[in-house]
């Protein structure tokens, strides 16, 4: 009987136990023990500390990243680009965790974190408007061909560059449903459906070999609208340009035909000694300044040629005239790393640079003139009776014969060094008259020695006047 009674005070006392713990375990004002956020425990925090944790976590929100993964590339923003912040509203209800005012509710909330504990996760609140904007301007960034990494050149010459952007096929609905369903479940690493992907030619990681400027040259130009077009056109064919160890590079073949079919307009180019109107005109100027900029790092150039005349915009003997189907600038990378041709259009300006790998780069390297000649033009004379005036029908200049040397020098010992000759025709003068300028002179010169003749006469004996007459006519 006793042990009956003994069982059944055992049993009273772990009822009272199992009821009254929960109750007693833990302190009204604090986090109930067994509650940890994020795998950070809260179990014990007052109201003060349990505020300033919430705080310091919606300013960590601001700074996290969402990344998404679109095939092979990464992209996404801060979560405060979205106002991404934790939900006060809902971060309530984590303080209120086991103090419902539910009894029994409570009792077994209780107790269940003091067996088996319980994580949460912040509740998340961000703009879904910004969230929207964010989606259309990122299928709006891919939806464009590729792009080429950009080099950034500082003013020592070392090179860095851009990030490429890839072409990408995205679905703006699907995308936000996607960033939507993973914020909710508290995930910022996303994978991205993408249906098609268009990766650059030349990625971060490729350039990286690219590390400095081996040449560079620029040449200025005039306000012509359609020989500036021309220019620039040209200027962006050549540039972004990848050439292999033991690789050849053609202008012509780099820029094609030089036609209305490829945007090219009407300018003054040289025909001859002439200038006339041609499609492309002053595509020549980019051929010269990427010659210069050729000669300046070291690079073996296998074909060019001079122009008829010399050009404002480079030194004598510094010019590359081009011609598709006919006259080309062509180079060979001789170095045992790539190199990269990066040409920069501005307005009134066109720069050429030769990058490449640092060990490649010349410590110095020059041209010089080893000798420039003149030769004389002439002075032409026509006659032209239907003319009312004098009329000069070609303004002419002098030729030249010059040739410069090129010289490269590297720090292992290494030297390179060439030359080029060009040879300038010289462009003759040509007037026209009404009448035979020199039949002119002689004529004059007749009737001036007539003059003389009529002067003598008055001064002459009388008996010696009619015999003089008679000379002069007979004369």
């Amino acid at each position: 009987m006793r042990k009956k009674y003994v069982i059944q005070g055992l049993v009273m006392v772990a009822l009272l136990v199992i009821g009254t713990t929960p109750f007693m375990w833990g302190n009204a004002e604090k986090m109930y023990p067994g509650i940890s956020v994020e795998s950070e425990n809260v179990g014990g925090f007052t109201r003060d500390e349990w505020n300033q944790f919430v705080a310091q976590k919606t300013k960590d929100y601001g700074e996290k990243e969402i990344v998404l993964l679109l095939g092979k590339t990464k992209d996404g923003w801060k979560l405060k680009d979205i106002h991404g912040a934790v939900d006060e509203e809902k971060t309530e209800k984590i303080w209120e965790i086991g103090r419902t005012g539910d009894v029994f509710f409570d009792w077994y909330t209780r107790w269940e974190l003091l067996i088996r504990g319980k994580d949460i996760d912040l509740p998340l609140t961000y703009d879904k408007k910004l969230l929207w904007e964010k989606v259309n301007s990122l299928v709006e960034k891919y939806s464009q061909e590729p792009k080429d990494a950009v080099p950034v050149i500082d003013a020592n010459g070392h090179v860095t560059f851009t990030e490429g952007v890839p072409h990408i096929s995205l679905d703006a609905q699907k995308l936000y449903d996607t960033i939507e369903k993973a914020l909710t479940e508290g995930k910022y690493t996303i994978q991205i459906e993408t249906t098609e992907e268009k990766l650059p030619t030349l990625t971060v990681e490729e350039a990286k070999q690219f590390d400095t400027v081996l040449g560079v040259y620029s040449t200025a130009f005039g306000g012509d609208y359609n020989r500036s077009e021309n220019i620039r056109l040209a200027t962006e064919a050549i540039s972004h340009h990848v050439i292999l160890s033991g690789e050849r590079f053609s202008f012509n073949e780099v820029t094609g035909r030089r036609s209305p079919e490829n945007g090219y307009l009407q300018a003054p180019v040289m025909v001859g000694s002439r200038l006339e109107p041609g499609y492309g005109g002053g595509v020549c100027q980019v051929s010269t300044t990427l010659f210069n900029a050729i000669l300046l790092s070291g690079l073996p150039v296998t074909e060019r040629e001079c122009h008829y005349s010399p050009v404002s915009y480079a030194p004598t003997g510094q010019d590359a005239t081009v011609s598709y189907g006919d006259l080309d600038l062509c180079f060979v990378n001789s170095f045992s790393h790539p190199v990269y041709v990066y040409a920069v259009y501005q307005p009134g300006q066109v720069t050429c640079y030769i990058l490449g790998n640092e060990t490649d780069k010349p410590s110095s390297a020059s041209v010089t003139t080893e000798y420039s000649e003149v030769i004389e033009h002439k002075k032409i004379e026509k006659t032209n009776p239907a003319q009312t005036e004098e009329r000069i029908e070609e303004i002419g200049h002098d030729g030249y014969r010059t040739q410069i040397r090129r010289y490269a020098a590297w720090k292992d010992g290494r030297t390179y060094t060439d030359t080029f000759s060009s040879e300038y025709e010289p462009k003759d003068t040509i007037i026209s008259y009404k009448e035979d300028p020199k039949k002119k002179v002689e004529m004059k010169k007749q009737e001036k020695a007539k003059m003389d003749r009529k002067k003598e006469l008055k001064i002459i004996k009388p008996n010696d006047k009619k015999q003089i007459e008679r000379k002069i006519r007979e004369e």
